[in-house]
């Protein structure tokens, strides 16, 4: 689930992603402000985060440090990367800063699909 996850994020493939998550899935970045409830609105949370006219455009993850799965959950030790488009003062950078996150996400998975994103970083 973990690489299937990874490789629709960096691919910007949303019908994969769609494919991934469940109808009801709950997304929370425990760092920052953001909270999403149900599939369409985490998918377009996804979007906005891809969109080239958007904060950062070239976002990604690296590849994963660790990835360890334990019964429903999956928790992945990650790094996010990207440039900054333009100033981003929640994010506390300057346009054409690098940007790096050191991140743990918790996948729970049920049934095949994700039912909770939660980032940590």
């Amino acid at each position: 689930m973990a690489t299937a996850f990874l490789a629709a994020y960096g691919d910007k493939d949303f019908d994969a992603l769609a494919d991934l998550l469940d109808e009801s899935v709950e997304l929370v970045h425990y760092n920052r402000p953001i909270a999403h409830s149900g599939k369409d609105e985490v998918l377009a949370m996804f979007r906005a985060s891809a969109d080239p006219e958007g904060n950062f455009p070239d976002r990604r993850f690296a590849a994963p440090v660790r990835v360890l799965p334990k019964d429903d959950l999956v928790v992945i030790e990650h790094i996010w990367e990207a440039t900054a488009r333009r100033d981003v003062a929640a994010m506390n950078c300057r346009a054409g800063e690098r940007v790096r996150l050191d991140l743990v996400t918790i996948l729970t998975v049920r049934d095949g699909h994700i039912v909770k994103y939660e980032e940590y970083g």
